[in-house]
């Protein structure tokens, strides 16, 4: 009885040697792709947007405070857009809140948006441009 029985499948050291160097660049390949994906996060071109913010301060200075705001709405939104990569035109603010978990962004935008529907706009324009200015620059 003991002779009918078959011998253990034996394996060479040539299948455990290649079979763990698989497993080695497996794991590598996964830690390369999972640091690529990482760099290509866009990088935010603060001072080029809060350029964009100065000129257009400039361009309403004496102008009215609820165009302002929502002129500065506007842009925040296409900078939050080109950060991103999803279009923040078409989002509510609690929309935008939780795609980008930047609360200072979204509260920004919910006093940008308040004006249009108030009589009159309480905070200045230079007040509201370094405001937007600290945010775009704490992205």
């Amino acid at each position: 009885m003991i002779e009918d029985l078959i011998p253990p499948f034996e394996t060479s050291a040539f299948y455990l040697v290649g079979t763990f160097l698989l497993l080695v660049v497996l794991a590598l390949w996964i830690t390369w792709r999972v640091t690529d994906r990482k760099k290509k996060t866009p990088q935010p071109r603060v001072r080029v947007w809060q350029r964009k913010i100065d000129a257009l301060r400039n361009k309403y200075r004496d102008g009215e405070g609820r165009v302002f705001a929502l002129a500065l709405a506007k842009l925040l939104r296409d900078f939050g857009s080109e950060l991103s990569q999803i279009n923040m035109q078409v989002l509510s603010v609690a929309e935008i809140r939780a795609a980008t978990h930047y609360r200072g962004f979204s509260d920004l935008l919910t006093i940008l948006e308040e004006p249009s529907f108030a009589p009159e706009s309480e905070q200045t324009i230079d007040e509201l441009t370094n405001r937007a200015k600290a945010v775009v620059g704490a992205w």
